[in-house]
């Protein structure tokens, strides 16, 4: 017997010496279920979300979020416009006059995305299903390259979602994104087929060997998350 055998012997002896418990020790409920009023979590991810170089608008009604991200686009000199595929949004940017707004077909594969045209985008407008007041993050269903490409390529990021999607952290709003990552008539695309979902958590950042932090250089330089309560 070599020494690489004598040794891999002695270690199956001291296992077999010690073969540990027969079940697993419970598991520590590390996430509870439920945190707080739907207000005490709108409260801890616009705390997040700012820890993390994000902003947060409050919006009372829809009009009042279409007047509100109306203003800072003024403000932004924002003139064109990308804008995901949602009955909400859609509902959004109708009201929104003087822009010049670009909703293509959201094709599923990157070659038929008119890059040169995404590129001149100065504002992407995306959906929030979920918001995880933990980190301050959003859940964004992206079925295909032109949603996925609205939350990277343009300078300015708007996220629109309502008050009712808080969740304390992920594992509270795992169980309903796992339920439609398998399901085929999910009302945002099959996502099973060629979507994700992506969480995002302020806007792009980075730094370097100094710790200089510099925003917008993989993505948006400002994420604005306009909550509807």
């Amino acid at each position: 017997m070599g020494s690489r055998e004598e040794i891999l012997e002695r270690i199956r002896t001291a296992l077999n010496d010690f073969p540990g418990p027969e079940t697993l020790p419970p598991m520590t409920d590390l996430w509870p279920a439920h945190s707080g009023t739907a207000d005490s979590l709108l409260n801890t991810f616009e705390t997040s979300l700012t820890a993390a170089a994000g902003e947060m608008i409050r919006c009372v009604t829809t009009e009042d979020a279409v007047n509100k991200s109306r203003q800072l686009m003024q403000q932004l000199c924002g003139k064109r416009v990308g804008i995901v595929q949602r009955t909400w949004i859609q509902e959004v940017s109708e009201k929104w006059t003087d822009i010049e707004k670009i909703v293509p077909p959201a094709p599923e594969h990157p070659e038929e995305v008119s890059l040169r045209e995404m590129a001149e985008i100065d504002i992407g407008v995306v959906h929030a299903e979920y918001l995880l007041a933990d980190t301050g993050s959003c859940v964004i269903a992206s079925p295909t390259a032109f949603d996925r490409l609205l939350c990277y390529l343009s300078p300015v990021c708007f996220v629109f979602a309502k008050k009712e999607t808080l969740r304390p952290h992920l594992p509270a709003a795992w169980p309903e994104i796992s339920a439609r990552m398998v399901h085929p008539n999910d009302p945002v695309g099959a996502m099973n087929q060629s979507g994700e979902f992506l969480i995002v958590t302020g806007p792009s950042r980075t730094a370097d060997i100094e710790k200089i932090l510099i925003l917008g250089v993989h993505g948006p330089k400002r994420l604005i998350v306009f909550v509807v309560e």
